[in-house]
C-alpha cells in the first residue's frame, strides 16, 4: 500500500513538473519574438511565425518528439535573436563614437572665433577627441553626460556673441542627422513589416515594363484604420499590419513584389491577367476578414475584427508609378470596379 502510495505521489509530482515545463515553453514561444531588436522587424516576424508553428501541438497533449522540437526551435531563435541585438548595439556604439568625433571635429572649427570662448572651445575639443578613442561604451557614455553639458553651456554662450557662427554649427549638426536618417531609408525595409518601402516600390513600378506581360497591380488598405488607432491604440494598429503583411507574403514574392506604400496602405505588383488577380485579391480579403484579433478595453480582452479593401488593375505600357499608383487606388475607391 505504501508502494503504490508512492509511486501515486510520484506521478502527481511528474504531472505537476510536467506542465509547469510547457507552460514555460508556451510562455517563452509567445514572449521571444518581442525580444527582437526594432533595428530587425523581419527577425520578430519570421520568430513569431515559427514560434507560433512549433506552440500549436504544445496546448494539446504534446509528445515528447513535440516538446523536443518546440525547444530545439526555441534555443536557435534565442540565439539568433540575441546574435542580432549584439549587432544593433555594436553599430549603436559605433554611431554614438562617430557623433563624437563629429562633435570634436566642430568644435575645432570654433577655435579662435573669440577670445572670451577660444580657451573653453580648445579644452572642450581636446576632451571630445579623448573620448572619440574611448573603447568602452559605459564609460563613454559616462563622460559623455558631463562633457556634453559643459559643451551646451559653451555653444550657448557663443550663441549670444555670434550667431552666425551658431547657426552654421547647427547647420552641421542638422546635415549629419539627415545623413543618418538618409542611410536608415537607404536599407530600402520598412521597420514595422520587413516589407519594401514606398521608395522601392516605385522603383518597381518603374521597372514594369521588363515584366513579362500581362502584370496587374494590387492596393490593399484595412477598412477605418485611422479609428480603429485611435480606438485601441497604435500597438494594436501595428498588429493589424503585421498580420497583413505576413499574409500577403503568403501569395506573393516579397522580394521585389511586395511594398508597404503608406500608413495602412500595401502594394503588390503580380504577373497575370486581371480576372485572376481579382480573384487572388478577394481571397486575401476574405481570410483577413475571417481573422480575429484581441484588444484590451478597460483592462479586458475583446475580441474585434477587420476588413480589408482592395484594388487591382492592369497595367498599361509607359506608366508612371504615379499613374499606376492613381489607377490601382480608383479601383480600391470604387469598390473592386476596374478601372482603365
Amino acid at each position: 500500500m505504501i508502494s503504490i502510495r508512492r509511486e501515486m505521489e510520484n506521478d502527481e509530482r511528474c504531472e505537476t513538473r510536467f506542465r509547469a515545463v510547457l507552460k514555460t515553453l508556451l510562455g517563452l514561444c509567445e514572449l521571444m519574438p518581442r525580444l527582437a531588436s526594432p533595428a530587425n522587424p523581419k527577425l520578430g516576424v519570421e520568430c513569431e511565425e515559427s514560434l507560433q508553428e512549433v506552440a500549436k501541438p504544445l496546448k494539446e497533449t504534446p509528445t515528447t518528439g513535440a516538446i523536443a522540437a518546440a525547444s530545439e526551435v526555441i534555443l536557435r531563435r534565442t540565439e539568433e535573436i540575441r546574435a542580432s541585438n549584439q549587432i544593433a548595439i555594436e553599430e549603436r556604439d559605433t554611431a554614438m563614437k562617430s557623433v563624437v568625433g563629429l562633435a570634436a571635429t566642430a568644435i575645432q572649427g570654433f577655435r579662435g572665433s573669440g577670445e572670451r570662448h577660444g580657451s573653453n572651445l580648445e579644452k572642450l575639443a581636446d576632451r571630445f577627441e579623448i573620448l572619440s578613442g574611448i573603447n568602452d561604451p559605459a564609460e563613454l557614455r559616462r563622460r559623455l553626460v558631463a562633457d556634453t553639458n559643459r559643451l551646451r553651456l559653451a555653444v550657448t554662450a557663443m550663441c549670444e556673441e555670434q550667431e552666425k557662427a551658431a547657426r552654421e554649427f547647427e547647420a552641421e549638426v542638422e546635415q549629419f542627422q539627415q545623413r543618418l536618417e538618409g542611410a536608415r531609408k537607404d536599407t530600402g525595409v520598412d521597420r514595422l513589416t520587413g516589407l519594401g518601402n514606398r521608395r522601392e516600390a516605385e522603383k518597381a513600378l518603374r521597372a514594369i515594363g521588363s515584366r513579362p506581360r500581362p502584370t496587374c497591380v494590387l492596393l490593399f488598405d484595412i477598412v477605418d484604420f485611422r479609428k480603429i488607432n485611435v480606438d485601441h491604440g497604435a500597438l494594436f494598429g501595428d498588429h493589424l499590419l503585421q498580420t497583413l503583411a505576413r499574409l500577403l507574403r503568403t501569395n506573393f514574392d516579397p522580394q521585389g513584389s511586395l511594398f508597404r506604400w503608406s500608413g495602412d496602405e500595401f502594394l503588390a505588383i503580380a504577373a497575370g491577367r486581371l480576372d485572376a488577380c481579382q480573384i487572388l485579391g478577394r481571397q486575401i480579403q476574405s481570410v483577413y476578414g475571417r481573422s480575429e484579433f484581441f484588444a484590451v478595453r478597460g483592462g479586458i480582452k475583446v475580441k474585434l475584427k477587420a476588413d480589408l479593401n482592395f484594388g487591382v488593375i492592369e497595367c498599361e505600357s509607359n506608366e508612371s508609378p504615379d499613374q499606376l499608383y492613381r489607377r490601382a487606388r480608383a479601383a480600391l475607391d470604387q469598390r473592386f470596379e476596374v478601372v482603365w
